[in-house]
């Protein structure tokens, strides 16, 4: 008979895991005097690891330490990102490359992915190699994203970047979490897709949000500004949709620049945004049949009923109060 697990204390879980990845961070870069950025680089809302404990239904030793390797892997990424875009500010302060320099924060990402590359391979092999899959597919939809700077993005491309750059890390979240569950092994296939379309959901609302701010329609203070995204031609899915939407007053080849989308008024931003955030909640739609084929099919068996649960929970607070108070406001347990 398979075990009744009892619910995760994400609190507490979080709370544990905060401390251990300080502690691993002190020893990794102890040896090359950088430890003073331990304690920022540990900050984080830990939704991939939060994910991960739901899905285990316990936490044991050996989900920490694949939740720790997760997420070094996962801000070895950004910090690779914040040098791509130029990104200065994360998880609100400087963001590495800014206080320790472009090449030394290149090389402290490298040296932060191999810790995490070599914790999980001493653990699981069968493990490692979702990790090493999904830190290619990241790696692949940033080359893609940096080759295509400057043009205006169709929807399918938009949506490639995402389910790597975005969905990718989660979903490695979700494997982590049921690998680490006396239920595995699981037949993944529909929990993958729904955390797969939640992730491209999820980025786009965050693109909408950032443009909102940018414009100064959100109180919100953003990590990385629409500006420096539209000045680096990292184009997101509405800045298409007001290009597609404006052919009268933007040829093919004029430049964009901050100041000509400044130019657009509140009339012209607001079908483009209203665009993305249906194609959002087209991909919230998709996660929630993808849910409930898992419940059909499982019979609604204890894994699938809790991490269903969650992400239904996650999406409503999404939809009532946006996507930030929602990522502050995060499930605390998963279902009984």
């Amino acid at each position: 008979m398979r075990p009744v697990l009892t619910t995760p204390d994400l609190v507490e879980f979080g709370a544990r895991l905060t401390v251990e990845l300080e502690e691993e961070y002190r020893r990794v870069l102890l040896p090359y005097g950088f430890t003073d950025h331990a304690g920022e680089l540990a900050t984080g809302r830990l939704v991939r690891s939060r994910l991960a404990a739901v899905a285990a239904g316990e936490i044991s030793e050996r989900l920490i330490r694949r939740c720790l390797a997760l997420e070094l892997l996962h801000t070895s990424t950004l910090i690779h990102d914040d040098i791509l875009d130029k990104g200065t500010v994360r998880r609100g302060v400087p963001t590495l490359w800014k206080s320790v320099g472009i090449e030394q924060a290149l090389l402290i990402g490298n040296i932060v992915s191999a810790r995490a590359l070599a914790i999980v391979q001493a653990d699981c092999a069968e493990l490692a190699s979702t990790f090493i899959e999904t830190f290619h597919r990241v790696n692949v939809a940033q080359l893609r994203e940096l080759h295509q700077r400057g043009t205006i993005k169709d929807r399918a491309i938009h949506e490639a970047i995402n389910i790597g750059k975005t969905s990718g890390m989660l979903e490695l979240g979700l494997v982590v979490g049921c690998m680490s569950s006396p239920l595995w092994p699981v037949d993944l296939t529909h929990l993958r897709n729904a955390i797969r379309e939640f992730g491209v959901g999820f980025q786009l609302s965050d693109d909408v949000e950032d443009i909102q701010a940018w414009r100064g329609e959100s109180e919100q203070e953003r990590s990385k500004t629409a500006d420096r995204d539209i000045e680096l031609g990292n184009y997101t899915l509405p800045v298409t949709f007001l290009v597609e939407s404006a052919t009268a007053d933007h040829k093919p080849g004029d430049p964009l620049t901050v100041q000509t989308l400044q130019a657009w008024g509140q009339d012209d931003w607001e079908p483009s945004l209203k665009a993305t955030l249906r194609i959002a909640s087209e991909h919230l739609q998709r996660a929630e049949w993808h849910l409930n084929q898992e419940l059909g099919s499982s019979g609604g068996a204890e894994l699938s009923h809790r991490l269903t649960t969650w992400i239904r929970e996650m999406i409503e607070s999404w939809q009532r109060k946006g996507l930030d108070t929602m990522l502050s406001d995060l499930p605390q347990q998963a279902a009984q």
